[in-house]
């Protein structure tokens, strides 16, 4: 951008003089009462400066710069008011033309119209530069949130990535595309099982024969619209996502009554069949019958109960116990899940 003298008659402008001869200073556009009085000294009609609009030094007298360096640039006070001025226009050399300045006396402004349109003139400069810098502050917002969107953007494909790794058999489920069969009327005293579950927070461990662990569970329970659920639980090492226990089997609802059968194969060798009965949102279980391979790992569980329920918060919680070959009935595991699908 070439810087300009906004002056009448003035042709001065950066670069046209030796460095340092000329320098231009722009409108106190913040400070109102100073600005009326340069105004007023420019005498400009239907003209308003703009942050882009500057004086040159040849219309202030020497005392209105501070004193610097010489190799510096020139600084006006915060009082400098410009009172050098050329009042009529060059003529050419056959006229005899001979410049002409003279000082501008800063008078008193009258109470009039004129004094009413450089005052307006002052609250457009500021108003202006209100506007500039407002627009300037949106645009910073604007960036700001354009970066927040992108940002979001990245942890979202990060967070999708994570639960690919972390719940493979959930992101399978989550892209079948195919319509839910009707629930079988046997099984509607078990629907409120029905759903994929997430455990929130990490499960806890227990036993005496074993040291205190988390770990996370994913728990998915469907139907076909056979009398029957369908059930799979994946349990994850919290910290590394390896996989832990894994169980799958079904649930029977004998009809007419309340009694259950829970049929359970588990990647420990161990299958198992327990019986109990659901009340309302509760379900309770005990091991009926169990069988393991022949290599299993001593000591052998001898019997299993568990209890599911939903709990007021609309979550899942399920607490298995334990008894073994040389403990007696323990509680081993104690999960909460929060519902991801219905």
């Amino acid at each position: 951008m070439v810087i300009c003298c906004a002056a009448l008659h003035c042709s001065n402008r950066q670069g046209k003089t030796h460095r340092g001869a000329v320098s231009f200073h722009r409108f106190p556009l913040k400070d109102s009462k100073r600005l009326i009085q340069w105004l007023k000294a420019v005498q400009r009609d239907n003209w308003t400066p703009t942050k882009y609009s500057f004086l040159c030094s040849e219309h202030f007298t020497k005392d209105s710069f501070s004193k610097r360096l010489e190799d510096q640039h020139r600084l006006l006070k915060p009082t400098a008011v410009p009172t050098i001025f050329q009042l009529t226009e060059k003529k050419g050399d056959n006229q005899g033309y001979v410049k002409c300045r003279r000082k501008i006396a800063i008078q008193t402004l009258p109470h009039s119209r004129q004094q009413r349109l450089w005052q307006s003139k002052s609250q457009v400069c500021c108003l202006r530069e209100q506007v500039e810098k407002k627009n300037g502050e949106l645009k910073l917002l604007r960036q700001r949130i354009s970066r927040s969107d992108s940002q979001v953007r990245k942890l979202k494909e990060k967070l999708d990535e994570l639960k690919r790794i972390s719940f493979p058999y959930l992101n399978s489920l989550l892209s079948q595309d195919c319509e839910t069969p009707q629930l079988n009327p046997v099984i509607e005293p078990l629907s409120w099982m029905l759903g994929t579950w997430l455990s929130d927070p990490p499960g806890d461990g227990i036993f005496p024969t074993m040291k205190p662990f988390q770990y996370l569970e994913e728990v998915h329970i469907s139907h076909v619209g056979q009398p029957m659920l369908n059930f799979s639980f994946n349990a994850f090492h919290p910290d590394t996502r390896k996989p832990m226990h894994r169980e799958c089997g079904f649930i029977r609802l004998k009809p007419d009554t309340n009694k259950v059968a829970f049929i359970s194969a588990q990647n420990t060798g161990l299958v198992e069949v327990e019986e109990g009965e659901v009340n309302g949102q509760e379900l309770s279980i005990a091991s009926h019958s169990i069988a393991r391979i022949s290599f299993a790992k001593k000591p052998h569980v001898e019997q299993i109960t568990r209890k599911f329920r939903l709990n007021s918060d609309g979550k899942l919680e399920q607490t298995v116990s334990m008894a073994t070959t040389t403990q007696p009935m323990t509680q081993h595991l104690h999960i909460t899940y929060k519902k991801v699908t219905p």
